[in-house]
């Protein structure tokens, strides 16, 4: 898979007693589209481009976000179960997999290894919701 540079519709699963939504601070020179898997790159806010194992997860973003400079623009973002892209080959997610640990491989994807130590853990694995397409994830922030 790619970064999607379009908004996506995300599947949210169950609804959390108290919402888990948060506003955080953009980096440089961030396009974040809604749907978009938001990470936390040294304190800031980072949608598209490759992950790195020390990266951690802000959510999903619940809108577009542009920002220029370092902290000029705020993008709220939701944590809790909702719908990934599942990765392909290697990184290919099944049943067995449920309650697993699985690594963000782009802003939209998750699969079932860490690139040989390169990818964060993006969450655990709720459901196998369209085999070999589409999964449930629980982000961890």
């Amino acid at each position: 898979m790619a970064d999607t540079t379009t908004a996506r519709k995300v599947d949210y699963v169950g609804e959390q007693a108290i919402p888990l939504k948060r506003k955080r601070k953009m980096d440089a020179a961030q396009t974040i589209v809604p749907g978009a898997i938001v990470r936390n790159v040294a304190g800031w806010a980072r949608g598209a481009g490759t992950p790195a194992s020390t990266d951690k997860i802000y959510g999903w973003a619940q809108e577009g976000a542009v920002s220029v400079a370092q902290g000029d623009n705020d993008v709220e973002c939701r944590l809790g179960v909702g719908s990934c892209l599942m990765g392909s080959a290697g990184d290919a997610l099944t049943q067995a997999d449920v309650g697993q640990n699985v690594y963000l491989i782009d802003n939209q994807t998750v699969g079932k290894t860490n690139g040989g130590g390169t990818r964060p853990v993006a969450g655990v694995l709720e459901a196998i919701v369209s085999a070999g397409s589409i999964v449930h994830v629980r982000l961890v922030g």
